[in-house]
């Protein structure tokens, strides 16, 4: 397959695969920013930044619930931002 067509076909099977986690806003997070990257491969970075530190213990009881950890990890994906300096 050309290029084209593989991106296309990857384009379609991202929300599939990352909707199986069953997180609707993972899926709004990472879908966009993969699909950007995809058109256009410069950059894509996943960050963790809690807001404060944490401890693993708050971080099993938010993984009780997928939204809230993502909330609790400070969770970030963007694709082709510049590079801080």
């Amino acid at each position: 397959a050309d290029r084209a067509a593989f991106v296309e076909s990857l384009k379609a099977m991202v929300p599939q695969l990352v909707g199986q986690a069953g997180v609707p806003e993972l899926t709004d997070m990472v879908v966009p920013q993969v699909n950007t990257f995809l058109d256009d491969p410069k950059s894509i970075e996943v960050a963790v930044k809690p807001a404060t530190p944490t401890t693993l213990l708050v971080l099993s009881a938010a993984a009780a619930n997928p939204a809230s950890l993502i909330s609790a990890l400070g969770l970030a994906i963007t694709a082709n931002q510049a590079a801080a300096e």
